[in-house]
């Protein structure tokens, strides 16, 4: 019997199909750009507020320092947000903060994606307290998919800040808001990140995107801006990865 997080990757292969052929008309490619985000989530595939346009940040910038949390937040109110109004959330398995905490042992991830969410939002001046996204009972917003494992086989680099894959019917991916990165070092280690997750044991792992297709990795807004920002870095995994572009200036 496969495991759940391999059923639904299987179970979402007529929306990856769509996606790889990039076959959108003009209208209907617009109506993923339309809204603002409403909040800050992480940059996993199954941390989301419903279908709504969101921010995606790892572990709501448990990896950032100071300088850089307040370049993001910066950043964002550059783009005519305020950041006062988004919703900030933490969730439960978060594989960034498991990260943190390889070299950080006197903290467990949960703690800190606690922790990390709520220093975020203290520095924007949230005016909502963080909310939970997760399996258990009590959080705030379902998590999607597995809680043990990801399922994601798209990673969407998004340099507009306003991109809904759910608004075109896409499959869940990993989504990385780079429009608001602190820096593009910052930003090359998410995309890192997020290809390390997918091929690795708590991922899809290497295997399944060699028999059922590649890992993709969508440039969303600039594709040739983005392609080389992130020079070297859109293929770490020889071959398992097929860069798309999808671009959009309105």
């Amino acid at each position: 019997m496969q495991k759940q997080h391999i059923q639904i990757a299987d179970s979402q292969q007529p929306q990856y199909d769509k996606l790889r052929r990039l076959e959108f008309g003009a209208e209907e490619l617009a109506s993923a750009f339309m809204e603002k985000p409403v909040g800050i989530v992480c940059i996993d595939e199954r941390a989301r507020i419903g279908h709504k346009p969101v921010i995606g940040l790892a572990g709501t910038a448990v990896l950032m320092t100071d300088p850089q949390r307040e370049k993001f937040i910066a950043n964002i109110r550059e783009d005519g947000i305020d950041p006062s109004e988004l919703e900030f959330t933490q969730h439960e398995s978060c594989g960034a903060c498991g990260l943190y905490c390889k070299d950080h042992p006197e903290n467990t991830p949960e703690e800190m994606a606690e922790k990390s969410a709520k220093h975020l939002a203290q520095l924007a001046g949230a005016k909502k307290p963080v909310t939970q996204i997760g399996w258990t009972s009590g959080c705030e917003h379902e998590a999607i998919g597995d809680s043990h494992a990801h399922h994601a086989r798209v990673i969407y680099v998004d340099g507009t800040g306003r991109f809904n894959p759910a608004k075109l019917g896409l499959p869940d991916g990993f989504l990385l808001s780079v429009k608001f990165s602190p820096d593009w070092d910052y930003a090359k280690t998410e995309l890192a990140i997020a290809q390390s997750i997918a091929m690795g044991d708590h991922g899809l792992g290497k295997d399944y995107f060699k028999t059922n297709g590649p890992l993709l990795i969508v440039l969303v807004g600039d594709p040739l801006s983005l392609r080389e920002k992130f020079a070297g870095s859109l293929d770490l995994y020889s071959g398992l990865a097929e860069v798309l572009e999808l671009p959009y200036n309105g």
